[in-house]
This record gives C-alpha cells, sequence and structure tokens, in this order.
C-alpha cells in the first residue's frame, strides 16, 4: 500500500506541475471516506486539500479547508467546512471530516445529522444507519435523527429497523407530516411487492418501486448476475433500447386501463422524437409540454431524466387526473426533484442517439416483459404527489 507521504507527494507533484484537477483526483482518493487517517494527518491533508482548492480558483472552500488544517480541535471549524464540502458535491470528503468532528463534538444532533446527509449523498446508507445505531439517545430524543435511521434503513434493504422506528416517528411540526409520509409510503409500497415477490438485494424492479413509487421496466444484461445487477454503467443507447421500452410501456399502460388521449413533448433533446414514437404506437396526437399539457390528462413522454430542468421536473410533482409520465432514462447516482411513473432503463454514464435513430426504433418486447408486466398489475401508481427520484438503493452496483 503506498504510504501516506508518498500519496501526499504525489498529489503536490501534480499540483506543482499545474495540474490541479489531477491533483485534487489523487488527493480526494487519498483523503475521502473511508478513508483511515490519523487527526495529525487529516490536518496536514487539509492543508494540501486547500493549496489545490486555491489553485482550481475554489478560494473560499479553500479558506475553509485551512482554517480546519491550523484548528484540529475546533468542532465547529470542522462541522463548518463539512457543510460546504456537502454544498460542493463532494460527500466523499465532507463524511471524513464530519466523522472527525463526531469526536470531537459527541453525541452532537447537528453533526450526526450532517454526516448521515454526507453518507446519504455518498450512497453510502448502511454507513449512515451504523452512525445512528451508535447513537440511540439521539434517534429516542430527535425526530430527524429518527427519520433518517428509517430513511437509511429502507435504502440499504433493513425493513424491519425502519417498521421498528415507525410508531414512534410523529410529526410535532408541519415540515415534518411530508417526511413521516415519505417513511409510511415506503413501507407500505414494501409490504405490498413483498405480497407478489422476494423483496432481496437482487430486486432492482422492487426496490425502484419502493423508493420512488415508480415501475422499472428494463435491466441490462450486462452484469445482470454482478457487478452492476440490471443497471447499466456506460450505456451507449441503441434503437433496441428505445423501442423495447416503447412496446412495454404499450403494454403497462393497457395492464393499468391507462389509455392517454394524447402525448405530451417536451422541448429539449430526444422528448419530441421519442414522444412522436410513442404516440405513433398508441394511436393519437402529440401536444407540447408545458404550454398545453401541465393540468391536462395524457401521457408525458422524455427521454433522459436529467434533460429536464428542475423546474419541469417540479412541474410534475403533482399528479394530475388522468396523467402519467414516462422517461426512457434515469441516472441511478443522482438525485432528481421527482421521480417519473415509469422509467425504461436506470443509468450512470448515457450517451444517447439522434432523433432519426428514436423514430426508426422498432417496437418490440424484451426477454423480461413478461415480469414487467406482472410486477404492474400489483403495483399502479399512487395517488397524490409522485415521490423524489433517490440515487441508490439496496441492490448494489458498481461505480465509476
Amino acid at each position: 500500500m503506498t504510504s501516506w507521504a508518498e500519496r501526499r507527494a504525489a498529489a503536490l507533484a501534480r499540483l506543482h506541475a499545474g495540474d490541479a484537477p489531477a491533483a485534487f483526483q489523487l488527493w480526494q482518493a487519498a483523503l475521502a471516506y473511508p478513508a483511515v487517517v490519523s487527526a495529525d494527518e487529516l490536518a496536514d491533508g487539509l492543508g494540501v486539500l486547500a493549496q489545490i482548492l486555491v489553485a482550481a480558483d475554489q478560494r473560499e472552500l479553500a479558506e475553509r479547508a485551512a482554517r480546519a488544517s491550523v484548528a484540529p480541535t475546533d468542532a465547529d471549524t470542522y462541522y463548518d467546512l463539512g457543510f460546504e464540502l456537502i454544498e460542493a458535491e463532494l460527500p466523499g470528503l465532507a463524511a471524513t471530516v464530519l466523522t472527525r468532528c463526531l469526536v470531537l463534538s459527541p453525541n452532537s444532533v447537528a453533526v450526526v445529522t450532517e454526516l448521515c446527509a454526507a453518507l446519504e449523498r455518498d450512497l453510502r446508507h448502511a454507513d449512515a444507519c451504523a452512525v445512528l445505531a451508535t447513537h440511540p439517545g439521539l434517534v429516542d430524543a430527535d425526530f430527524v435523527c429518527r427519520y433518517l435511521y428509517a430513511f437509511n434503513a429502507i435504502m440499504c434493504g433493513e425493513l424491519a429497523i425502519a417498521r421498528a422506528l415507525m410508531p414512534g416517528l410523529v410529526a410535532v411540526e408541519p415540515r415534518q407530516t411530508a417526511m413521516v409520509e415519505r417513511i409510511a409510503g415506503m413501507l407500505a409500497r414494501a409490504a405490498r411487492v413483498e405480497a407478489h415477490r422476494p423483496l432481496d438485494d437482487r430486486d432492482l424492479r422492487g426496490w425502484h418501486h419502493v423508493i420512488t413509487g415508480g415501475l422499472l421496466l428494463h435491466r441490462s444484461p450486462y452484469g445482470l448476475d454482478g457487478p452492476m445487477f440490471g443497471r447499466y454503467a456506460l450505456v451507449h443507447d441503441q434503437p433496441a433500447l428505445v423501442g423495447s421500452g416503447v412496446a412495454t410501456l404499450v403494454e403497462v399502460l393497457a395492464t393499468w386501463g391507462f389509455r392517454p388521449p394524447c402525448v405530451f413533448a417536451p422541448s429539449g433533446p430526444g422528448h419530441g422524437a421519442l414522444a412522436a414514437r410513442v404516440a405513433a404506437q398508441l394511436g393519437v396526437e402529440v401536444a407540447p409540454w408545458p404550454m398545453v399539457g401541465v393540468p391536462a390528462p395524457g401521457l408525458v413522454v422524455t427521454y433522459a431524466l436529467t434533460t429536464l430542468t428542475g423546474a419541469e421536473q417540479r412541474a410534475l410533482r403533482e399528479r394530475r387526473p388522468g396523467q402519467l409520465w414516462y422517461a426512457h432514462a434515469g441516472c441511478w447516482t443522482q438525485d432528481a426533484p421527482v421521480a417519473p411513473d415509469i422509467v425504461n432503463f436506470l443509468y450512470q454514464h448515457l450517451r444517447p442517439i439522434d432523433d432519426a435513430a428514436i423514430a426508426g426504433a422498432v417496437a418490440r418486447l424484451d426477454d423480461e416483459a413478461a415480469i414487467t408486466i406482472a410486477l404492474a398489475r400489483t403495483v399502479t401508481p399512487a395517488d397524490g404527489d409522485r415521490q423524489r427520484w433517490w440515487a441508490g438503493g439496496p441492490v448494489p452496483s458498481n461505480r465509476f
């Protein structure tokens, strides 16, 4: 194993050679959770991190890292840095800093909840559960800690823990009501799935429904038995993937007895071509969205979930009467404001195809369509607002 001094020297050599991105990549790997570093090494490492961040023109974050490096016993300084690292989408570094902060300020609700937030962002739900399990007094006394324990337990497949916590998860202020309803909804969906199939750590479709309330149509055949278990890592989209999604979508809608009067197409890459392909298969017209379609019955069709703006996704949060939402592709490593009712497949990196390839896709069911249709008979779209799209879940997959 490379020593701390060797990794430090390698990162600084890249920095002094003018390659700040490479230096950051090397040093992030050395410091990010679950790196095991001593208090002295962490203080030193944050000083190196500050130098790299200055070179990367991240001066505010660099100043916070520098302050923490010279104040290794100041919990507040470490907390502030951890918070800002989460905001900067660096949850692995944040988790390391906040783990040290928890040593400096044990049994702090603020530190425990912020550390759990960092671990969640890094898709380390089992580690978040472990932190909360070692603080039973906080879980018993604090609503947010109790909620986080239940949520992270579900996200790593520990339904028994969440069910045991649920009776004590009582909202005492309005904002907490939605949190209680989220856990209750997940547990209700889990019970519905468990009644018909084993909800184990390979049931990607079942857990997708539990977590998001949506239906997943397709599993990747590459690494199905490991290491991806049905998700794609890098996928070069193909007309066959579009066609199988359209064909299975039509069957699911028929299973649900849903006959959309039209298909709504948002503006943006791929949406219009895919909407036209779905509309042709259903024998209905295409209408623009959201100019016409926000409150109206119909099927909203989108290509990649990430190509909708946050505002467009939030416009779909309320489930309108007679309206469903289909997305061809969803990124499983990124949270999003709202989850579609139906998504074709999950990926980490996507290379899309052009409109002509989408238009020419042949609608044909894939080998697992029957499994999807069987699940659709038991999991219909819920009432009320759509759920958030949560990254990760109990089915493991490699990330790249």
